[in-house]
């Protein structure tokens, strides 16, 4: 008998309620209705500036919206053909001040290319290489730089904070967003910043970042004083150029 009061309760507790929502629907539905009637312009209005505002859309991206022929398609095995890439120097074409442009990445490795660690004095000291930082800023001038600097380990704040300062203070972020220096603890580090980034153009001093970058950089430039002790992979790369400074090899183009 308990549990046939509480069912005819709970029945009724449901009935209620749903009575109660049904008269919240009417009396908004009749709340527009009112509206709808006596404000038949401006609800005009409303409707055709809506509609107007979607139809000017579609007229400005009527090209974007048109699918491409189905001849296209079918030589794309049914996908729309890809966007073509913006415009940066061919592989063929050796990397020059005049044909890098703002739509060029370039990532240069700041270790012994812009600086040298001096670990005779605790802590090291670090030295700018004057005529390498200013390259470095020439380029920057024409294209989009990235700078990678590696530290000891992920706990090495020290050093990127050091460069970092050093670089601040010979104004070379006013050609460069200081964003854009970057700090890896890996040699790898370096190649997986370069890669993601899509880099047309990369700078360094390790055969093994280059050796791993040769199949999609571009163009890559090994920092070296040492020539003959230069892998024999790299030296029959054609993409793989090799110079003792970055000021050398841009200056004699």
């Amino acid at each position: 008998n308990k549990q046939t009061k509480l069912g005819s309760t709970t029945k009724q507790t449901i009935m209620l309620l749903l009575a109660e929502k049904i008269q919240r629907l009417r009396k908004m539905l009749q709340t527009l209705r009112f509206i709808l009637y006596n404000h038949k312009k401006s609800t005009i209005c409303f409707l055709a500036a809506t509609f107007g505002g979607f139809a000017y859309y579609l007229y400005l991206n009527r090209k974007r919206l048109q699918s491409p022929p189905t001849s296209q398609q079918n030589q794309n095995n049914g996908c729309p053909p890809p966007l073509t890439p913006l415009k940066s120097f061919e592989l063929s074409q050796p990397a020059t001040l005049k044909n890098l442009t703002k739509r060029t990445v370039v990532t240069i490795s700041t270790n012994g290319i812009i600086f040298t660690e001096d670990f005779s004095t605790n802590p090291p000291k670090f030295h700018l290489n004057a005529t390498s930082m200013e390259m470095m800023i020439q380029i920057a001038k024409k294209a989009d730089v990235y700078i990678i600097t590696q530290c000891a380990g992920d706990a090495d704040d020290y050093t990127f904070h050091e460069v970092h300062n050093l670089l601040a203070l010979h104004r070379v972020f006013d050609f460069i967003n200081p964003f854009k220096h970057l700090s890896c603890s890996t040699s790898m580090g370096r190649a997986h910043i370069t890669r993601q980034l899509e880099s047309k153009l990369h700078i360094d001093t390790d055969t093994g970042v280059l050796l791993h970058l040769h199949r999609f950089i571009p163009q890559l430039l090994l920092i070296t004083a040492n020539h003959s002790e230069v892998d024999l992979n790299l030296m029959l790369d054609k993409n793989i150029a090799i110079t003792s400074s970055i000021d050398e090899y841009f200056l004699e183009r």
